[in-house]
């Protein structure tokens, strides 16, 4: 496992940008990232996701899809069972 590793921020931002533009939220993306980042620190691999990654996750979230996105104005999924 530990030869796949780190993960270069080329390959973290083509997996973004396949993966997340245009079929998930910003919400999905920032915790496979984080998930990433989590398995390159329990193995004691640096992370390599910096700028270009971030610039990539933005770019991406620009193609969300509207019905994914949370509007301040209608209570989220997770806001209703807390009330």
């Amino acid at each position: 496992m530990a030869a796949h590793m780190p993960a270069g921020e080329s390959l973290l931002c083509i997996f973004i940008a396949s993966h997340g533009a245009g079929s998930v939220g910003k919400g999905a993306i920032t915790c496979w990232l984080s998930s990433l980042e989590l398995w390159h620190t329990i193995n004691g691999t640096p992370w390599l996701g910096k700028p270009h990654l971030a610039c990539t996750v933005k770019g991406a979230t620009t193609f969300t899809p509207t019905h994914l996105i949370d509007h301040p104005d209608f209570p989220s999924q997770s806001n209703s069972f807390t009330s």
